[in-house]
């Protein structure tokens, strides 16, 4: 839950760094909507790279995710 908790921070990350190389994903992303129009080919696939990136981890450890989840309801 800290990971979700972490994942979904996005003010501390936006006023905390000056530069645009230490950025979280978030603000990166946010970055690249404008008030009145958005480039919906760059914003896509930005939102396409950040959840790849999420995933990836997640697939090969999914074993060690289920093995936890059935060990706590043993118990």
């Amino acid at each position: 839950m800290l990971f979700i908790a972490q994942w979904d921070a996005f003010f501390w990350p936006l006023v905390a760094t000056s530069s645009p190389d230490h950025t979280l994903v978030q603000v990166a992303i946010a970055r690249n909507m404008e008030f009145e129009r958005a480039n919906f080919g760059r914003l896509f696939s930005s939102v396409t790279i950040a959840s790849i990136v999420a995933i990836i981890p997640f697939l090969f450890l999914q074993r060690y995710y289920i093995r936890t989840i059935v060990n706590t309801g043993m118990r």
